[in-house]
């Protein structure tokens, strides 16, 4: 999956794929400054997986820029903000997320498929940014 340009100026540090293409796996993409992979993660099997296995790879979630994509949306988590989601046409949504409740250490405990994917279904209910 092609990763979108971003608009914002803060270069993305992180992002967790969902890739729907190989059974609904996840992989991690810890990312350099100028937007190439420093390094990758292997396919896991749910979204808890892979926050865990980044966490142990250096993920800081609340401090760095992060995005959750998928084959349909994008959310990102700059750090201090709130989170944006955007469409692949590059239409941005908004959610209300507390940046507290980003993956923690309490997190590291491995999430089970369906509670992944309700997580994921919630994460795509978003509200259109007045312009």
């Amino acid at each position: 999956m092609a990763r979108e340009q971003s608009s914002s100026p803060m270069p993305v540090d992180w992002e967790l794929v969902h890739d729907t293409g190989t059974g609904h796996t996840w992989t991690w993409h810890r990312l350099r400054k100028d937007g190439s992979i420093e390094l990758t993660s292997s396919r896991l099997p749910d979204f808890g997986a892979a926050v865990d296995d980044a966490l142990k790879h250096g993920f800081n979630p609340n401090d760095q820029h992060w995005v959750v994509r998928s084959k349909s949306l994008m959310t990102r988590f700059p750090p201090g903000e709130k989170a944006v989601c955007m469409t692949p046409g590059g239409q941005a949504l908004v959610r209300a997320v507390d940046r507290r409740s980003a993956p923690t250490a309490a997190m590291r405990e491995r999430t089970s498929k369906p509670a992944a994917a309700q997580e994921f279904e919630r994460s795509k209910k978003a509200v259109r940014v007045p312009r």
